[in-house]
């Protein structure tokens, strides 16, 4: 055996597919140390875990940590006087190819024996990139079909449109029974021309079956519809229920100002607000699968691909990161959903290698939910009006608070927001 000695030190980084949180409890487990001391472990300096040790001393050590989850370096002391030996076994390329330990067997693995990690396995390989396509489908198609129900909707309703001839006689077709209403259009700014209750004053409109000669009584609207386009304002007048299949007469008597027009479509509410919600339900539904399921394939590369060199950020690296997980939440101006979307894919990219980040991240996600939940408070509490000014107030205080959040964390402090409801749990660390 060789008389020279050896140290094993530790940098933070773990053996890829282990759970940051669980190589903690099993360091704290194996070194009998606390939570500061094992902060320290993983805040990216060099510390030696053991000195001065043998080989094969030094080898069992190392063994014993690598089975914890951590992936130590074994490096000979400088001047000790002996020969060294051969050259030590592969250390951070062997882990690399090492798989993940399952869960339920990393207790026993802690007290292996050092040989057990000698034998590389195959790696577990992550999500392709063909996943990203089956992301962009789920996408794309539910926002294609709630678009052309929407459309369809829209159609079906704007198809049954027939411009009435005033004075004088106009042949109408019906294709599709249901109920039918006749509008009054006016321009926007001459509003006081509209219609309301002048049927049977300034005009009458007589509807007659040309198949039975039979005239048809026209009842006041069931809904005091209200439709704008533009420049152009249009008002329910009157209503029938057509079941027949066929053609029909309308007769127009008296006169309307020049520029207004009188239409008649098929109106049906409920199909309608059917096919709105639909249509809305699908797109939401393919904006947000869509969106998640590209952030997960996302979050799943990137801690397949990440390595122990790259494995602990710099600690401007982590200021810079723990200021973007609160920055983040303003995405939501532009991305349904931004203010946690946000927060999250940070805390998922970067959860293994920062604590800081990793905290602020689930800081932004509490804080973003404490608002959530006071804002539909305040909603409620509009009914005695005091509700309005809440929701102001508390959009100013976000607003407020996120930017000094920002800052603190770019500063390098574990921010914590007032009045914020921690249903994400956090560890309580030491000030930075």
């Amino acid at each position: 055996m060789s008389g020279m000695l050896y140290n094993v030190d530790f940098s933070g980084r773990i053996i890829p597919g282990w759970d940051l949180d669980e190589v903690k409890s099993n360091l704290a487990t194996l070194l009998k140390a606390d939570e500061e001391t094992i902060y320290r472990l993983f805040s990216g300096k060099r510390f030696v875990i053991k000195k001065n040790v043998d080989h094969q001393t030094a080898l069992k050590i190392n063994g014993a940590l690598k089975d914890a989850g951590a992936d130590c370096i074994i490096s000979p002391i400088e001047n000790s006087g002996a020969t060294p030996p051969p050259p030590l076994p592969a250390q951070t390329a062997q882990m690399d190819v090492a798989a993940p330990v399952p869960s339920t067997q990393r207790k026993t693995a802690v007290q292996a024996s050092p040989a057990a990690v000698a034998q590389p396995v195959p790696t577990a390989t992550g999500p392709g990139r063909i996943w990203y396509a089956v992301a962009v489908l789920v996408f794309l198609i539910p926002m294609i079909a709630g678009g052309m129900t929407l459309y369809n909707t829209l159609h079906a309703y704007l198809s049954t449109e027939t411009r009435l001839n005033v004075p004088g006689e106009t042949d109408i077709q019906i294709d599709n029974p249901g109920t039918y209403v006749f509008f009054y259009q006016t321009a926007a700014y001459s509003v006081f021309n509209m219609a309301n209750n002048r049927l049977g004053r300034d005009f009458d409109i007589y509807l007659m079956d040309l198949a039975t000669g039979k005239e048809l009584a026209l009842q006041p609207p069931e809904i005091p519809y209200t439709e704008e386009n533009g420049s152009t304002v249009l008002q329910a007048i009157a209503q029938v229920k057509l079941d027949t299949l066929g053609s029909y007469g309308v007769t127009v008597d008296g006169e309307i100002p020049g520029s207004d027009h009188l239409l008649v479509r098929r109106f049906e509410l409920w199909e309608m607000i059917k096919g709105s919600i639909w249509g809305g339900v699908l797109i939401f539904f393919g904006f947000l699968a869509g969106s998640i399921m590209g952030l997960v394939v996302l979050v799943k590369r990137q801690n397949h691909n990440s390595t122990p060199e790259n494995a602990t950020l710099s600690e401007d690296q982590e200021n810079n990161w723990g200021m973007w997980a609160h920055i983040s939440t303003f995405s939501s101006m532009i991305v349904p959903l931004g203010n946690f979307i946000g927060p999250f894919v940070v805390w998922q990219l970067k959860k293994n290698e920062s604590e800081f980040v990793a905290d602020q991240a689930k800081e932004a996600l509490n804080f973003q939910i404490s608002l959530f939940i006071y804002m539909m408070i305040s909603a409620i509490l509009i009914l005695i009006v005091i509700g309005i000014f809440l929701i102001f107030g508390l959009m100013l205080f976000g607003l407020i608070m996120v930017i000094v959040a920002g800052v603190k964390a770019n500063q390098g402090e574990f921010y914590r927001y007032p009045m914020c409801l921690r249903l994400i749990p956090q560890k309580k660390y030491p000030s930075r």
